[in-house]
């Protein structure tokens, strides 16, 4: 496991770089179909991109044979379980001294990995760039996001979110960028330890962001430098339970990590949140059963499985197949927090 916490302070106001830099964009992969492909594509018209390293967790669907023989990639095998494992192993294959942590259906403008790059020759201490992310619309989507502090937990569990305005101009500072397409420096990732992967999927981002923050790096969003999201798409019919379980499961080992003496008192209140919403869509079911509404009732006999799932969710069976975002294989997603989707 990684995240091994570095104990030297980084020395003030020194160049965290020689005068050669280099950017390899690195890609966690498993069976993204066609997207890989515009991804490449993308990042092969983009410049200051050297290489791309794409780490493949055993696809099946010959994407990865597909872009296999394009110049400047290279396919690694991830051996290793999840999204933080496969973002390691591409990490470690990589030379650059800046790595362009990327998702296999995110795609970049030709100007947007060099305006990122400037950002971090202007700024010593930004560690980590992430691009202005927008939907294939045009429309801006979910580009960063706060801390997820013991405070925000504990609030969430109120179905209180505050919004956080995805809209600027210019380099803007934030909490915590997504690594959906975000510029880092490798040292800025090495001093942390890299990803944790004991996230298989969900709040692996979080976590990174917030030991950036304790070391001392600034994170910040590039207005002017773009990338698209695509997304994964919608959540199969009856995978409810899967990734609500993952999502919460997640965010038990981050508070357990992060907050070990107060993780108890959350786990409390989610477990009678959960058990007030596991009541609420067993009596739906039970209403939509003597209405004869089959669709209804089984929509709501999933959401209550899926909150009962959600008290303590029990750890996957590690011979269970989990895709390069940590799910099922063959179950999609979009890669924005779940709290965005979940039923009041």
């Amino acid at each position: 496991m990684r995240d091994e916490h570095a104990a030297a302070e980084m020395t003030e106001g020194r160049s965290p770089r020689l005068p050669a830099v280099s950017v390899s964009a690195v890609i966690p992969h498993r069976n993204s179909g066609d997207l890989l492909e515009r991804c490449v594509d993308a990042l092969l018209a983009a410049r200051g991109v050297v290489e791309i390293v794409i780490a493949d967790e055993a696809s099946t669907d010959g994407s990865v044979e597909r872009v296999a023989h394009r110049p400047k990639v290279r396919v690694v095998e991830s051996t290793r379980r999840g999204f933080a494992a496969a973002m390691n192993t591409a990490i470690e294959e990589a030379t650059g001294d800046r790595l362009l942590l990327l998702n296999s259906d995110a795609f970049v403008r030709p100007d947007t990995v060099e305006r990122m790059d400037r950002r971090l020759d202007e700024n010593p201490r930004l560690g980590l760039c992430g691009a202005a992310l927008v939907n294939p619309d045009g429309t801006r989507t979910k580009t960063h996001t706060d801390l997820f502090t013991f405070f925000r937990a504990m609030i969430d569990t109120l179905n209180i979110r505050p919004p956080i305005e995805q809209e600027g101009r210019g380099l803007v500072r934030v909490q915590a960028v997504l690594p959906t397409c975000a510029l880092a420096r490798r040292e800025a990732l090495e001093q942390i330890g890299g990803f944790d992967e004991r996230f298989v999927f969900y709040y692996e981002d979080l976590d990174v962001s917030l030991r950036l923050a304790q070391a001392g790096w600034e994170q910040a969003i590039d207005w002017d430098a773009e990338a698209v999201h695509v997304g994964g798409g919608s959540t199969s019919a009856g995978a409810h339970q899967r990734w609500f379980a993952q999502y919460h499961r997640s965010r038990v080992v981050y508070m357990q990590k992060h907050y070990p003496r107060g993780w108890r008192v959350y786990a409390v209140f989610w477990a009678t949140k959960a058990s007030v919403h596991v009541l609420t869509w067993t009596a739906r079911a039970g209403f939509n059963r003597v209405r004869g509404n089959r669709d209804r009732e089984e929509l709501a006999r999933e959401w209550a499985q899926a909150f009962r799932a959600s008290i303590w969710p029990a750890p996957r069976s590690s011979g269970e197949p989990v895709d390069h975002v940590g799910q099922a294989a063959g179950e999609g997603t979009r890669r924005e927090s779940l709290v965005d989707r979940l039923p009041r």
